[in-house]
């Protein structure tokens, strides 16, 4: 929400003022300065009064994810009342920082359309999106997980990670825009991963149910979630079977891998 109060000035005070806000100049990732806002940015239309108040809605696409945008604007008048000088100036930043791995539907998507823009399958992002009980009521203005966040860690590359979560660094490279192929990644950076089981065990991908069929119906579990990265840890019972404590920090290591306590990727330092 901007509103039209310069910290000089007191437009209350100025009888007859008719002021309005626009948009001056924005940046990407401290970039250089380019005149205007982003692609889709836009202002709610309001008439001009002695206070003018307004709205911006932005819906980011794909490119922007992981970015950090500094939009600016000016409050403007048009009966020259208030004196904009380099000392007295009206325009305000505002920082916005587009968050990765993550989408906000719009009317009409559904787990399906966005996992075949990802070139995935509806099944990964229903099973990346745990609090999703019934993939088919799933509706616009939603958020939802596109993928995994994985956090690097000293000596990963691209193609470490893409060997571990059975993907290619060219997937990688589409879902991570703000990565790029020569560059190395720093410790901590946030990768977003949406692994390919078939690529796993090279069984062919199965074709599509019938259309009448509910999405819930034709799920199947994907592979790689019985990776044991997965789990904390796994112990056999008496008839040799398998008993698995989850990995509450998937998809980052066990902590018991690396001497760490369960939850150390979400805990506070």
């Amino acid at each position: 929400l901007l509103r039209a109060q310069d910290e000089v000035i007191p437009i209350r005070r100025l009888p007859g003022a008719l002021v309005t806000i626009a948009p001056t100049r924005y940046r990407r990732n401290a970039a250089q300065w380019i005149p205007g806002v982003p692609g889709g940015v836009s202002l709610s239309a309001s008439d001009p009064a002695v206070e003018f108040t307004t709205s911006l809605s932005w819906r980011p696409r794909v490119v922007h994810m992981g970015a950090r945008f500094e939009l600016c604007f000016r409050v403007q008048e048009a009966n020259d009342l208030v004196l904009v000088t380099a000392e007295f100036h009206t325009e305000r930043c505002f920082v916005v920082v587009v968050a990765k791995c993550r989408k906000c539907l719009s009317p009409g998507e559904n787990l399906d359309t966005i996992a075949t823009s990802l070139s995935s399958d509806w099944r990964l992002l229903w099973s990346a999106n745990p609090s999703i009980l019934n993939p088919s009521s799933v509706s616009g203005g939603r958020l939802i997980k596109t993928s995994l966040t994985y956090s690097v860690a000293q000596g990963d590359s691209l193609a470490t990670i893409a060997m571990r979560f059975g993907t290619t660094v060219r997937a990688l490279l589409a879902i991570n825009p703000d990565l790029a192929l020569e560059a190395s990644l720093g410790t901590g950076t946030v990768v977003c991963v949406l692994p390919m089981p078939t690529s796993l065990d090279g069984c062919p991908t199965l074709a599509k149910s019938s259309t009448w069929e509910k999405m819930e119906e034709q799920y199947i579990a994907p592979d790689y979630y019985d990776n044991p990265f997965n789990w904390e840890e796994i112990t056999y019972d008496a008839q040799g079977m398998p008993v698995k404590t989850r990995n509450p920090d998937y998809p980052q290591l066990p902590a018991s891998a690396i001497g760490e306590e369960p939850g150390y990727s979400t805990r506070v330092a």
